[in-house]
């Protein structure tokens, strides 16, 4: 019997894209489904496949996705015993997924295939037919507005988009990393694999199909396998079609696999002979299929030259991150280009394919043709090559989210994704992104309704730009330097470093419009800085008033001088370097910064942060942290400058969204998200509780109340942190009926 049913907002696929998209709705208060064709959610972050999640803080700093995706990761990080790493962090997250969705009252489809969009007309979908797997049930499910986070984009092939699949030509957009032609030359899947250290020597014989890899076959000189797996690059694609060959692509995979661990295993020491395989992927991760279109399409140049969208509602910041077509079937041939043995060509192509964090329009989320289709994951509106950057799971889950935020909009005004850009809508979808933990680079929070915006902020201190001290050291080898934030009079600046011989140091220092630009060629100041034998001490004359603003200095490169580094944060810095032509920031490990002394103390992280408008160091460092050095209780206190009626009070907190996703280590709770803290209110010259937060481990916390509450004066006191400081990057007050 075909069961149906209905929606407003109906959500096919259950990666993150979709979970976050159909979580993002719900909370919004649209009736909502998500339809999932296996077992659990979490696509290629689930432990059918075990990818770890990646997206713009890998490469750039202080660039960790926020909003629903933090909610989750930071949950997933209290309670997993593991890393997060490829291979390694067991399947908790699946669970996790699971009771997100059902605490929301998303009403769940697993192991249900969505098999074909049903048509209102040609240009509107009415339902979708389903099947579910165990059960012998068909259904048919209605909604008013389709999200297809399905990755191969089921709904919106079945309902006829319009979609591209393979490589555009370069002349047709003008990308550098395009090829010449335009082919079929796909990104391919992944099958992983997990192995453990038994305490002896384990045999291991391959079965007679694996594929043979000798001891010095030249596929594995670009592919690194003396770590521990999953490997990435045991990849296969084209010729084959990724979504009709899936099933011979996992059985190429499979070959791959064993013959790789054979290889490990029997072709020479590679140090794995107490290893025994404990659990292989038989479901291939997906990088690439069908990109359907929407009213834009992003690509390359909008990446590198960080385009400016007025309907920017999502960020990336992976590298142009593009395999090799076909894989390991390309056996000559590294799996990616930026694996390449010649180290010379090896910098030259991670220049090109870097990228700085960069704006998603809303444009790439809907479909042009089928009124009533968004999309969110891999399947949106983008180029091949800026595919290579936007189909991170990270990236992809704050897409979700603000196609299902959009949702709220369409049903709210009565119209479609596409009026929504062209009705200016997208405005109210960036201030609702932003009031629900997300971030967007340049945009900040105008919000209307919320009281604190206009009040007056004053704390019980702030801390001054003051480092307790070092702990490590990098060669000044190549030219490196910092990001800092700069304010006000500053006469000095000094490093400490070990110099080898007498030596002149040449250091320049310039403006940016934020933390990841490094475009200006222009010195504010520069010096030539003479540093004797022995010394440790690098002092720069500054002596200049500065605007408020993320300011980086670098030094040339100088074989003789080695400076010292702090594993201390510092909101608005970052180490910086450039081994080649272009500066990045350290990659996938724990951060950095240069250590450094600032005279006079400057203090760049003053309470008037909380209502900068913007809940990340970006222009400015965005964050308030108090002084624990002095005896006062910590705490704020928001002027409303009248008395005011609310009955919301929120909060932003540092999850040490510095750090990428495989750096945060298990059981743990950020350490600047305040553990316990009370809230007063103004009342006949006294100060009221009205409300006490005990163990706190969220990043985005609400407080509620039953009753209207009136008042002219909050008081925010914190009385526990992990650390002894509490950052506050946000709070916000409103009246909700």
């Amino acid at each position: 019997m075909l069961r149906e049913k209905r929606y407003e907002l109906v959500v096919g696929g259950g990666g993150l894209a979709g979970v976050c998209g159909a979580i993002a709705g719900k909370r919004l208060g649209l009736s909502t489904c998500i339809i999932q064709d296996r077992p659990v959610f979490g696509g290629n972050a689930s432990s059918e496949i075990r990818v770890n999640i990646g997206g713009a803080a890998s490469c750039n700093p202080w660039a960790r996705e926020t909003g629903i995706i933090l909610e989750i990761f930071l949950e997933e990080r209290k309670r997993n015993f593991e890393y997060h790493l490829s291979t390694w962090h067991s399947g908790l997250l699946d669970l996790i997924l699971y009771e997100f969705l059902r605490n929301e009252g998303v009403d769940i489809y697993l192991n249900t295939s969505i098999r074909k969009a049903v048509m209102k007309d040609k240009e509107t979908i009415q339902g979708v037919n389903c099947v579910q797997l165990g059960t012998e049930k068909e259904f048919i499910i209605y909604g008013d507005f389709f999200l297809d986070a399905t990755g191969d984009g089921v709904i919106g092939f079945t309902a006829g988009a319009e979609f591209r699949i393979g490589r555009e030509s370069r002349e047709e957009f003008g990308e550098e990393l395009a090829p010449e032609k335009a082919d079929m030359g796909v990104m391919g899947s992944s099958l992983l694999f997990l192995i453990r250290d038994v305490g002896r020597p384990v045999r291991f014989i391959p079965p007679s199909w694996a594929v043979r890899y000798d001891r010095d076959d030249i596929t594995l000189k670009t592919r690194r396998h003396d770590c521990l797996p999953g490997y990435w690059w045991i990849e296969i694609g084209w010729p084959f079609d990724t979504i009709s060959d899936n099933e011979e692509i996992k059985h190429n995979l499979l070959a791959h696999l064993l013959g790789v661990w054979d290889h490990m295993k029997n072709a020479g020491n590679h140090g794995f002979d107490n290893f025994v395989l404990e659990w292989v992927g038989m479901l291939p991760g997906k990088r690439e299929s069908r990109r359907f279109m929407g009213d834009y399409i992003l690509r390359e140049q909008d990446i590198k030259s960080r385009k400016i969208f007025e309907d920017a509602v999502a960020y990336g910041g992976w590298y142009i991150d593009l395999h090799t077509p076909g894989g390991s079937l390309a056996r000559e041939e590294p799996p990616e280009p930026t694996h390449t043995l010649d180290p010379e060509r090896r910098l030259e192509e991670r220049d090109n394919r870097h990228t700085y964090i960069y704006q998603i329009p809303y444009r790439c989320l809907y479909s042009r043709n089928i009124k009533n289709l968004l999309f969110a994951g891999r399947d949106i509106s983008v180029s091949h090559v800026a595919l290579g950057s936007t189909r991170l799971m990270g990236t992809c889950s704050v897409l979700g989210q603000a196609a299902g935020t959009s949702v709220y909009l369409c049903k709210k005004y009565k119209s479609f994704p596409k009026d929504i850009f062209q009705k200016g809508y997208y405005r109210e979808l960036q201030q609702i992104l932003l009031r629900e933990g997300c971030f967007i680079p340049g945009v900040k929070n105008e919000d209307k309704e919320d009281l604190c915006l206009k009040g007056e902020i004053r704390a019980s201190s702030s801390k001054p730009l003051k480092l307790k001290g070092y702990k490590g050291e990098i060669k000044l080898d190549i030219p490196l330097g910092q990001k800092l934030p700069l304010c006000g009079k500053v006469e000095q600046l000094k490093l400490k470093g070990s110099i080898a011989r007498d030596t002149v140091l040449k250091f320049h220092l310039r403006g940016s419009s934020d933390i990841w630009d490094f475009t200006s060629e222009k010195d504010i100041v520069f010096r030539e800085v003479k540093v004797e034998k022995g010394a440790e001490d690098i002092v720069i004359e500054i002596n200049r008033e500065f605007e408020k603003g993320i300011y980086w200095f670098y030094f040339e490169e100088n074989e003789d001088v080695i400076l010292k580094t702090t594993e201390e944060k510092i909101p608005g810095g970052a180490l910086i370097l450039r081994p080649h032509k272009k500066w990045r920031f350290q990659e996938w490990c724990i951060r950095n910064n240069l250590y450094f002394e600032i005279r006079p103390f400057i203090y760049p992280f003053g309470p008037e942060n909380i209502v900068s408008g913007v809940s990340r160091p970006e222009r400015w460092t965005n964050v308030w942290i108090p002084d624990t050095e002095k005896d006062s209780p910590l705490f704020l206190e928001i002027d409303l400058k009248d008395r005011k009626e609310f009955n919301l009070i929120q909060f932003l907190f540092d999850a040490d969204i510095d750090d990428e996703y495989t750096q945060i280590p298990p059981f743990y709770t950020p350490a600047h998200i305040p553990e316990d803290f009370d809230i007063y209110i103004e009342k006949d010259g006294l100060w009221e509780k009205i409300k006490e937060v005990r163990g706190n481990t969220k990043y985005f916390v609400k407080c509620r109340f039953e009753k209207v509450i009136l008042s002219e004066k909050v008081k925010v006191e914190f009385l526990s942190s992990r650390d002894k400081e509490p950052w506050v990057y946000e709070i916000r007050i409103y009246l909700r009926k």
